[in-house]
């Protein structure tokens, strides 16, 4: 039986207008069953005490988030969770499967609210409507949903299946504990590129390598020559890096285009403006490609960079804790 399942970062939207990262939507679907669990920490800008209605929304083809009601929760503490669950095929008696969804929005009230996104389509907060309210609009069709083989690919891509062996219910939990009993949620996210979280190894560079044996895409070096440099690194068995825009991915081998939409990625550009472009040499000589992430190394963002693929941490300076140390979190492309 396949195993699947996505997060989704959740950001706090003020007077329309969208702030940090506070929390996530994780969905997991097996046998059939359909599990949504919200969870958030918002001390800032959170109304304490405050009743917030939860929905699933869809885009509608003026481009307006259109919400069905799910449930509500209380924020308390800054804290709030919702956890539910349905049949896969019929999400809370809807007509679609939670993929065929934009997000989730959580509202106060027109000032107040959090959101996330799953989808390429924008979300526009300030435009929110409940279905029922969409209807009274005179509007009698569906809600529209566009339908591009782009997108298509994209969502194929968040829920691929995962093998039933390497994943346990366990892990789940580890996973949640870890990121639930976080004080402070890292601004590190958006829509979230599915990857399988099957364990990997780590696979770290070598300390003294052999003959380089390059395998690098030419469309990778064209780039590589054509992006400013970025300052070298101590650990010299990664060199020739680059300063590169999410857009530049589109410029790369199409094996690597699901990146763009890879949550973790968008987010850490969000936050430091770049992205690094760079070669790295593995123990056995091997050079290859690769992707990374500007970030602080510490545990929780170590969970989290390994649930979007990016599976290693390369400091910018030698150093023996990686903890509270900046570099990047990095991923192989071809």
């Amino acid at each position: 039986m396949d195993y699947r399942r996505f997060i989704s970062y959740l950001y706090n939207y003020v007077d329309g207008e969208k702030g940090v990262n506070v929390g996530y939507i994780r969905c997991e679907q097996r046998h059939g069953i359909c599990r949504l669990t919200l969870n958030l920490q918002d001390r800032q800008q959170g109304v304490e005490g405050g009743s917030y209605k939860v929905y699933l929304y869809k885009i509608s083809k003026e481009g307006n988030p259109v919400g069905y009601y799910l449930d509500e929760f209380t924020l308390s503490s800054g804290c709030g969770e919702l956890k539910k669950q349905t049949n896969c095929e019929n999400v809370w008696n809807s007509n679609h499967r939670i993929e065929e969804f934009d997000g989730v929005v959580a509202i106060y009230d027109r000032g107040h609210a959090y959101g996330s996104q799953w989808s390429d389509e924008p979300l526009q907060i300030e435009r929110f409507h409940t279905y029922q309210e969409w209807q009274k609009q005179g509007v009698t069709s569906g809600v529209y949903i566009k339908e591009s083989e782009g997108l298509a690919l994209h969502a194929a891509e968040r829920l691929q299946p995962v093998e039933e062996d390497s994943i346990t219910e366990q892990d789940i939990d580890g996973v949640q504990e870890e990121v639930s009993d976080q004080k402070e949620v890292s601004n590190q996210g958006e829509v979230s590129d599915q990857e399988n979280v099957s364990a990997q190894e780590d696979v770290m560079p070598g300390q003294a390598a052999p003959m380089s044996r390059s395998d690098i895409a030419e469309a990778t070096l064209r780039l590589m020559e054509q992006r400013p440099k970025l300052p070298d690194f101590d650990n010299h068995e990664i060199y020739d890096c680059v300063r590169i825009e999410p857009n530049d991915i589109g410029l790369l081998a199409m094996d690597n285009w699901r990146l763009g939409v890879n949550s973790f990625l968008t987010h850490g550009y969000y936050n430091y403006k770049y992205l690094m472009l760079g070669k790295l040499r593995f123990q056995d000589g091997v050079v290859k490609a690769v992707l990374g992430v500007p970030g602080v190394y510490d545990n929780k963002e170590q969970y989290i960079a390994k649930i979007f693929g990016f599976e290693l941490f390369v400091p910018v300076k030698h150093t023996n804790v990686k903890t509270g140390n900046f570099g990047y979190w990095i991923s192989e492309i071809v």
